[in-house]
Formats: structure tokens, C-alpha cells, sequence
């Protein structure tokens, strides 16, 4: 029979980051599915008017849209 005690527990991801005090604290993934969306959706209208970028510049600007408030540091 195993022993209670050595039954490892696991805690969900946003808390773990909550408790490491990480500013890329996730709610309920909602987040980071709007800032996903957005970037995609930079991506598409960067590719439609043909103007230089990368999904990292296209990531960027979507957390500046999703999360205008955020601090960065």
C-alpha cells in the first residue's frame, strides 16, 4: 500500500508562477490566447501589405495591444 506522505503534489502552472512572483503570470490562459490571436492577426496584415517583420515583432506589438498596461520591468 503506498504511503500518503510520498504521493508528490502537483500544482497548477499560473500558480507556480504566482509564487515565483513571475510577471508572466497566466489567467486561466485567457491572456495568452488573446495576445496569440493578435499576433496572428498582425502576422496576416503584415503578409497582406508586404512590410518586413518576424512573429517575434508580431508577438511584441500584440502584448502591447492585449496588455497596454502591463510593466515591463
Amino acid at each position: 500500500m503506498p504511503n500518503p506522505k510520498s504521493a508528490k503534489k502537483t500544482t497548477p502552472k499560473a500558480e507556480v508562477l504566482q509564487k515565483k512572483g513571475n510577471i508572466a503570470r497566466v489567467d486561466n490562459g485567457r491572456t495568452y490566447d488573446a495576445v496569440r490571436l493578435r499576433a496572428y492577426y498582425n502576422f496576416l496584415e503584415r503578409q497582406k501589405r508586404n512590410v518586413p517583420g518576424n512573429e517575434m515583432s508580431d508577438w511584441l506589438e500584440a502584448e502591447k495591444t492585449v496588455q497596454p498596461n502591463r510593466s515591463t520591468g
